[in-house]
């Protein structure tokens, strides 16, 4: 390869801050930590290697097929608990 995206790398930091603040305002069952690595950050790496960045993942799949598969089915119903994510962050910054 003679080009590739940079690699991902959520800012430990920020996580290490936001974690417990969303825990604490959304739950602990909503909010879950994956440890292994993934490659679904595609191009947003390349703000995440500027800025100090968190990926988030929503649980949104309905059925068995993946993201780019014309059958995906998303779950409407993960809708609102990204929306409460992002309010709550932009909240806790807001506030600070």
């Amino acid at each position: 390869w003679e080009h590739g995206e940079p690699v991902l790398v959520n800012d430990k930091d920020l996580v290490n801050k936001l974690e417990p603040v969303l825990i604490e305002r959304i739950g602990a069952n909503i909010i879950t930590r994956l440890n292994d690595a993934n490659y679904g950050g595609e191009d947003f790496s390349n703000y995440s290697s500027r800025k100090p960045s968190i990926y988030f993942l929503i649980g949104c799949k309905a059925n068995e097929y993946d993201f780019h598969h014309e059958k995906f089915v998303v779950d409407v119903d993960a809708i609102p608990y990204g929306v409460e994510l992002f309010v709550n962050i932009v909240d806790y910054y807001n506030c600070k």
